[in-house]
């Protein structure tokens, strides 16, 4: 397989900054008129796709990323219980007293000072949660569940089968 040049290198190294072929392309010094051009056959080429795939590999491998992780995650958003979030009073729970499967699952807290700094009298949380739909239906692809391009591919009592069954592997 025939070695990259520098100017390819860049490009890989670009590439990989944001998966961006054109301004990859342009950032490693191709011209901005043919950029689009210039990346889509850099991409083609099989030496520089090798490269690609491997350091993805090596991101993967350095940082403990693997499908089976993925996936796990996406279970996380997709079969987030609310009731994780309140005591059985139904209060907000301190954010050290969250599982982690809710926590990992929340997307952001707003928390709201009522009264000033000095004379705090309590405070509003409000959790930004995931939208299940769009982490069902992820899931369900990645699963093999749902066609990618035209929704249903098998019943949607396989797939709400097949949702049952991995939640039930999941970790409480």
């Amino acid at each position: 397989m025939p070695k990259l040049t520098p100017k390819q290198e860049r490009f890989v190294d670009e590439y990989l900054t944001d998966l961006n072929a054109s301004q990859a392309a342009i950032r490693a010094g191709y011209s901005k008129k043919t950029a689009g051009r210039q990346a889509m056959e850099l991409l083609n080429k099989s030496h520089i796709a090798a490269e690609i795939s491997a350091r993805k590999k090596q991101i993967a491998d350095d940082t403990g990323i693997t499908r089976n992780r993925i996936i796990q995650e996406m279970a996380r958003l997709a079969f987030f219980n609310i009731k994780g979030l309140v005591d059985s009073d139904g209060n907000p729970k301190p954010i050290h007293e969250l599982t982690d499967d809710v926590a990992a699952a929340i997307n952001g807290i707003d928390i709201t000072v009522i009264g000033s700094p000095e004379s705090q009298v309590g405070q509003v949380r409000k959790y930004k949660v995931p939208d299940k739909n769009k982490a069902l239906e992820n899931l369900a692809k990645i699963l093999g569940y749902m066609d990618r391009d035209t929704g249903s591919k098998d019943s949607a009592e396989l797939l709400a089968d097949a949702m049952n069954n991995l939640a039930d592997r999941l970790p409480s």
